[in-house]
C-alpha cells in the first residue's frame, strides 16, 4: 500500500457556502478515500482561496515536498485553480527529476454542489497515484497536463485547463490512464536559468539545476499587460522598485516604439534588472522576426519564445530566488 502525503491549500473543491459566497472549509478530507492508497492528510490554517497565494505559500508546498519525500511515495496537491498553474510550475522546475508523483487537481465546483466535477477530478488523481507516472503533473477533467505547458482557460467549463504548445500527457478512461507518446516531452527542461542564448534569432534558455528549493519572499516583479494605449512612464516608473518587469506584448512580442522607455529598460538590465517580454497571444512566440523587436533586444530585454505566461514566470521567480541571489 503506498503512502500518500496529502496537501490541502484551500480552493473550491472543498468550500462550502456562507452569507459572503463561497469560503474554504476544512472538512474535505471526511469525503475522501482510496482502498490501495493510505492518504495522510496535511491542511492549511487558513485554508486559501487560490487568487490569495503568495510566493510564501509556494514555499509551504515546497517544504512539504521537501521534508516528506522519503515518507511518501507520492503526493497529492489540492490546489484552486486560479493560480494552481503558477504553483504547479514552479513546483515542476524544482523537481523535474522528480522520482515520485505529484500530483495537483482542485475543481470548478463545490465537492457538495450537484453535478461537481471535484469527485471525477480526485479519482483521476488517485488513480494515477496508483500508477507508474513519476513526475509533477496536472489532473483536471480526465486529462493530465505538464504544469509547464498548462493553463487555465474557462472560469466556468469543466474543462478549465489545456495544453498549449504540445498535446496533454494522458487521458484517464475507463477507470483507468492512457498516456500519450510524448509523456516525456518537457519533463527536464526549463528547470532554472535565465541565461540567454540566441538560437535562430529566437531566445532560449540553458538549463540549470538550483541547489535549493526555496524562493524569496519579498520579490518585487511588476506586470503590464500591453494595449494599444500603453503607459510606457509607468513601466519606467516600476524600474525604480522592482526587481523584475513582464511584459505582455503583442503577437511576436511586438510592443509599440518608445525610446524614452527604451533608453531607460537598458540602464534596467545593465545594473541589474530583468525584463521579459512575453506574447500575450494564447500561443505566442516573443522573438526578433520583426525588426521593431531588435530595438527591445538591444536594450536587454529578454524575449520568452513559446513558453507559457505561468511558465515564464515560473523561471524568474527561481532565477531570482537562487540563481541571481547565489552569484551576488
Amino acid at each position: 500500500m503506498k503512502n500518500i502525503g496529502v496537501l490541502y491549500t484551500g480552493g473550491t473543491i472543498g468550500m462550502e457556502s456562507s452569507e459572503h459566497g463561497l469560503r474554504p472549509a476544512t472538512d474535505l478530507s471526511q469525503y475522501i478515500f482510496s482502498g490501495s492508497l493510505k492518504l495522510h492528510w496535511s491542511i492549511w490554517n487558513p485554508l486559501l482561496d487560490s487568487s490569495q497565494i503568495q510566493l510564501s505559500h509556494i514555499n509551504q508546498c515546497l517544504d512539504f515536498i521537501e521534508q516528506n519525500q522519503h515518507r511518501y511515495q507520492g503526493f497529492l496537491i489540492l490546489h484552486g485553480t486560479d493560480t494552481m498553474a503558477y504553483t504547479a510550475a514552479v513546483v515542476a522546475r524544482f523537481w523535474h527529476n522528480a522520482s515520485i508523483p505529484i500530483i495537483f487537481t482542485g475543481a470548478q465546483k463545490t465537492w457538495h454542489e450537484k453535478d461537481s466535477d471535484a469527485q471525477n477530478n480526485i479519482q483521476a488523481a488517485l488513480s494515477l497515484l496508483e500508477s507508474d507516472f513519476y513526475s509533477v503533473g496536472i489532473v483536471f477533467h480526465h486529462t493530465l497536463y505538464n504544469p509547464l505547458d498548462c493553463r487555465k482557460i474557462s472560469a466556468e467549463q469543466e474543462e478549465a485547463f489545456a495544453s498549449i504548445y504540445q498535446p496533454p500527457l494522458g487521458k484517464f478512461s475507463k477507470q483507468q490512464w492512457h498516456f500519450l507518446p510524448n509523456t516525456t516531452v518537457m519533463q527536464n527542461i526549463f528547470s532554472g536559468s535565465l541565461k540567454q542564448s540566441s538560437t535562430n534569432r529566437t531566445t532560449t534558455y540553458e538549463v540549470k539545476t538550483a541547489s535549493t528549493n526555496r524562493l524569496q519572499e519579498n520579490l518585487k516583479i511588476a506586470s503590464f499587460y500591453l494595449s494599444p494605449t500603453v503607459d510606457f512612464q509607468a513601466i519606467i516608473q516600476a524600474m525604480n522598485t522592482a526587481d523584475a518587469i513582464i511584459l505582455y506584448t503583442f503577437g511576436n512580442g511586438n510592443m509599440p516604439y518608445h525610446a524614452e522607455f527604451l533608453q531607460a529598460a537598458k540602464y534596467f538590465t545593465q545594473n541589474g534588472g530583468i525584463i521579459i517580454n512575453q506574447s500575450q497571444v494564447w500561443q505566442g512566440n516573443a522573438n526578433t522576426r520583426y525588426a521593431s523587436n531588435h530595438t527591445t533586444h538591444n536594450a536587454g530585454i529578454l524575449n520568452a519564445g513559446k513558453r507559457t505566461i505561468e511558465d515564464v514566470w515560473a523561471e524568474l521567480v527561481i532565477y531570482l530566488s537562487v540563481f541571481q541571489a547565489g552569484e551576488d
